[in-house]
């Protein structure tokens, strides 16, 4: 760790930064976060919520078939 590159902040600002700071402006798989388009998971991680029922149907699919 390069002491060069560390910042004294708050804990307040730290939160701040960490939760909002790089806020991302679609997923991993494209679709765009809009106030629609994302939920909270209960681990207070945003969630795409098109990616999120995709993801449920496959699993509903996978234990239909085993």
């Amino acid at each position: 760790v390069k002491t060069a590159h560390l910042e004294a902040v708050t804990i307040k600002e730290n939160l701040k930064r960490g939760l909002n700071g790089d806020l991302r402006k679609e997923c991993v798989h494209g679709h765009l976060y809009t106030p629609e388009s994302v939920y909270t998971s209960r681990s207070g991680k945003r969630q795409c919520r098109i990616c999120h029922k995709f993801s449920q149907q496959a699993y509903l699919a996978r234990q239909v078939t085993v």
